[in-house]
């Protein structure tokens, strides 16, 4: 025991060291301008770059109409600017650890959202898919949430077991018969309030065909949480 607390003890004084250094040499840089930002930073954003966050100001973009499984729906950010290169960065250019600093911009709005007794679910990604990206970024960014809130989530219990298309490029009728049958539920919902979290709300198709397998399975509730909305659906 004597051993583990002495070699700990160094640890915790070595590692501000090895992380000025490492951040000497491999320096942390914003998403934005690619400005060199100091070792702590939680949002990989400089200051001038945060202060061009794209907030949603709902009196200014309508908010979307839901789809037909769906109760809620609510996000911080719109899909543009600073916010869309740290959700592309991280999905395309390998950076998981960009979810946190999503989950960090998110905070707010999900303590907002998150009801008493809520489940937190990501929106699920296929096997297949998770073996070319490696992480699941809603994963990711609900792991991040709720472990700075304590909030009870579920990473496993919800499945795509089924491999889709791309939504981006199809129709609303193709979009809806990609998704059918796609999804599984592994854990108890019967009665629960589940908070769906993922990193952008487009067309609405991935969060009701998710909603609609979830109530099957007796959720009394499905809500959505992203981390920014596309104001005009990709074509």
């Amino acid at each position: 025991m004597l051993i583990k607390k002495q070699s700990t003890t160094i640890f915790s004084k070595l590692k501000p060291l090895y992380d000025g250094v490492f951040h000497f040499f491999a320096p942390l840089t914003c998403v934005g301008c690619r400005s060199v930002l100091y070792s702590g930073s939680q949002t990989y954003l400089c200051a001038e770059c945060y202060n061009t966050l794209p907030m949603w100001d709902m009196n200014e973009v309508a908010s979307p109409t839901l789809p037909k499984y769906v109760d809620g729906f609510d996000a911080p950010y719109l899909y543009e600017g600073v916010v869309k290169d740290l959700i592309t960065s991280m999905k395309f250019s390998d950076k998981p650890e960009y979810a946190k600093a999503l989950a960090v911009l998110m905070q707010n709005k999900f303590k907002e959202t998150c009801r008493e007794g809520v489940l937190v679910l990501p929106v699920p990604m296929h096997r297949a898919r998770l073996q070319k990206r490696m992480f699941n970024q809603s994963a990711e960014i609900v792991k991040a949430l709720c472990c700075r809130d304590k909030v009870r989530y579920d990473l496993m219990g919800f499945k795509r077991v089924r491999s889709t298309k791309p939504q981006v490029g199809q129709s609303a009728r193709l979009r809806k018969q990609n998704l059918k049958d796609a999804f599984d539920v592994l854990i108890d919902v019967q009665d629960k309030s589940i908070l769906l979290v993922d990193d952008v709300w487009t067309t609405g198709s991935t969060a009701d065909a998710c909603a609609k397998c979830l109530k099957a399975a007796g959720a009394s509730e499905v809500r959505v949480l992203t981390a920014a909305y596309v104001e005009k659906p990709i074509k």
